[in-house]
């Protein structure tokens, strides 16, 4: 798999990328989420429809391809969507999973 959306997602100056996951979730949570650092995006966030959760990496390592950060909140939580620099947006996990 090529990585153009990674490079797309980057050079539009994404600064969060959501992905939904289920039967997906190795390769989110894998060759994507590898991509994603490498190309810079801030914030990546995976929603595990399997468990419930939202996986939030954040701050990129670009040579490594890994983010240094993760965080896991579950349903009755808020994730805080990157929306500019130093600036969020809460969204209520029981609002956007199906």
């Amino acid at each position: 798999m090529g990585h153009d959306h990674c490079r797309r997602a980057f050079e539009s100056g994404a600064l969060s990328v959501v992905e939904v996951a289920d039967a997906s979730y190795e390769r989110d949570t894998g060759e994507k989420r590898a991509g994603y650092a490498r190309a810079g995006v801030v914030q990546y966030i995976v929603l595990n429809l399997r468990n419930r959760t939202a996986e939030i990496h954040s701050v990129p390592n670009t040579s490594a391809g890994t983010y240094e950060s993760l965080e896991v909140i579950g349903e009755g939580e808020s994730l805080l969507l990157g929306v500019g620099e130093n600036e969020f947006f809460p969204v209520a996990l029981t609002e956007i999973l199906p």
